[in-house]
């Protein structure tokens, strides 16, 4: 089973603030942010989603 995060967590993980995290997982657009859970009423991130969605956004930098 994968560990689950809570919000505030998931926000000290990724340093963003649960504002920006609720604003990714958006509500009128499609959302943007790391995958997450809804266990009834509550939002959980799994770890893994998390480094996988932070790996996926990395950038080369190019040359001069």
């Amino acid at each position: 089973m994968p560990q689950l995060l809570t919000i505030a967590e998931a926000s000290a993980y990724l340093r963003v603030s649960r504002k920006t995290l609720e604003s990714w997982r958006g509500k009128e657009r499609e959302p943007r942010g790391p995958k997450y859970h809804k266990i009834g009423k509550h939002v959980r991130y799994a770890a893994e989603d998390l480094e996988t969605w932070v790996k996926a956004r990395a950038v080369e930098p190019k040359g001069f």
